[in-house]
This record gives structure tokens, C-alpha cells and sequence, in this order.
């Protein structure tokens, strides 16, 4: 049986309605812990984003990518022109994965939801391992979701004095 921080997502849902509740029990920490989430977050959309982009390319045809990054004119110079050059010999220089129809959509469906849903999950496992460390009623109510299973709904605010 996997344990249950092997589906973050699942536990910090839960955690995450009753934190909404409960927001005026937030600490620093909490909120330290939330921000970091966030620019995970942000940081992973750059990642997909980027991911998306560079597969978009790779499965471009060279005759695309001659159309695309060719100088238009004879007497074009400068660094755009070598920029352009680059981009171009850099994928027509090898024979290279390139689907077509269906195909590549699927492949540009299918590596950027990959790349998004694993760093999504890696962010959730760290920022449910953060709350499970913090020493906070939100610290402690993931806890006991971890240990028990369940929320309890009436956490004393005072958690200490309570046990």
C-alpha cells in the first residue's frame, strides 16, 4: 500500500479547504510556505512553456523551418540574420523526429502535459513535506491528515496545551 504522501495532491486538497476556513490561524511560516508554492508554481509554467516551445520546433519539417528562419532577402545582414541561421542549420543539420497530422499533435500534447503534471506533483510533495515540518496549527493539522486520514475540524488553536 503506497503511503499517503505518495498523493499529495489528494491530502492538501483537503488540507487546503480547511486552511481556507481556518485562515486566521496563519503564521508566517505558513505564509512563507505558500508563497514558495507559488513561485514554484510560476516557475513550472515557465519550464512547460519553454518545453512546449522547443517541442513545437523540434517537430517542425525543415521545409517549415527554411520558411520560417530563412533570410528573406540576399542582402540581409547583421545578427538576426545569424540568430535565424543558426536556429535553422541547428534543425536541419540532422535527421530528426518529425510527425505529422495527428501525430504531432499528439506529441505537442502529450511532453508538455507530462512535463507540467510530474513538476506539478514534485512542487505539491515539497509544499505538503514543508507543512508537515512547520510548526503551526496548519503544521499540525497536516500532520494529523498524514497520520489519521481525516481533518479534524475544530483544531485547537492553542495545539500544544490541547495534547
Amino acid at each position: 500500500m503506497p503511503s499517503a504522501t505518495s498523493k499529495p495532491e489528494l491530502l492538501l486538497q483537503e488540507l487546503d479547504q480547511w486552511m481556507i476556513r481556518w485562515k486566521h490561524f496563519q503564521t508566517e511560516a505558513d505564509w512563507q510556505i505558500e508563497l514558495a508554492a507559488q513561485k514554484r508554481r510560476q516557475m513550472n509554467y515557465g519550464i512547460t512553456g519553454g518545453v512546449a516551445l522547443g517541442t513545437f520546433l523540434y517537430t517542425m519539417s525543415p521545409s517549415t523551418a527554411n520558411r520560417w528562419f530563412g533570410a528573406p532577402h540576399f542582402f540581409n545582414i547583421g545578427v538576426d540574420v545569424q540568430i535565424k541561421d543558426f536556429i535553422r542549420n541547428s534543425l536541419n543539420s540532422r535527421r530528426r523526429f518529425t510527425p505529422m497530422g495527428y501525430g504531432r499533435m499528439a506529441v505537442l500534447f502529450t511532453v508538455p502535459f507530462l512535463t507540467i503534471a510530474s513538476l506539478e506533483h514534485r512542487a505539491e510533495k515539497i509544499r505538503l513535506q514543508e507543512y508537515l515540518k512547520v510548526e503551526s496549527v496548519f503544521g499540525e493539522q497536516a500532520r494529523r491528515l498524514v497520520k489519521n486520514g481525516k481533518i479534524e475540524e475544530f483544531l485547537a488553536p492553542n495545539v500544544g496545551a490541547a495534547m
